[in-house]
């Protein structure tokens, strides 16, 4: 895949999340513009795009597709945050020499679930409690030195909410963390 498209797509991303962050901020509320997509193509893209962001970083990331029923009504500029967010997360709040991400498609009768495992430092009850909370940055085992507004898994859960999905995070201090997106049927 030539480089320029991977520009090309991050440019586009870029200009629409100015334009949603400005609305997101001002109306609390997102607009979806919903398209029947290819969950495992989406994610294969948006694991290659993630992968060339971090060049220098030593992160492996995994991806496996269990899912048979991928498709699903969703706004792929959304779709795109939520991941994006929740890697940016597990590469942030890890300090192990090898940081690991693993994505896993599964589904039953009812939902069809992707999780976002990582060996991060993980999230004890009272900051996983407020962890989708606007502005919310725990300053444990951060000591300021982790950039960022605490927006990304607000705007994570806004646009969970917005496509009427459930998400939950599941967490060991020391050991990562794991979301887990449930996407009814």
């Amino acid at each position: 895949m030539p480089l320029t498209e991977v520009v090309q797509r991050q440019s586009e991303r870029l200009r629409a999340l100015i334009s949603q962050v400005l609305e997101i901020t001002t109306m609390n509320k997102i607009p979806l513009q919903k398209e029947e997509h290819s969950i495992h193509h989406l994610l294969d893209e948006i694991l290659l795009d993630y992968r060339l962001k971090l060049s220098g970083v030593n992160a492996s990331f995994n991806l496996h597709k269990h899912a048979s029923h991928d498709k699903i009504m969703l706004d792929k500029f959304w779709f795109t945050t939520i991941f994006l967010n929740i890697f940016d997360n597990a590469i942030k709040y890890n300090n192990r020499e090898d940081k690991k991400i693993t994505v896993t498609t599964a589904e039953d009768r009812k939902v069809i679930s992707i999780t976002v495992q990582d060996n991060g430092i993980g999230m004890p009850p009272e900051i996983r409690k407020h962890a989708f909370e606007k502005f919310y940055r725990s300053m444990k085992n951060n000591n300021g030195q982790i950039k960022g507004l605490g927006l990304g898994l607000f705007y994570v859960k806004q646009a969970v909410d917005a496509h009427g999905w459930k998400i939950e995070i599941i967490s060991i201090e020391g050991e990562g963390s794991e979301f887990v997106i449930s996407v009814p049927l």
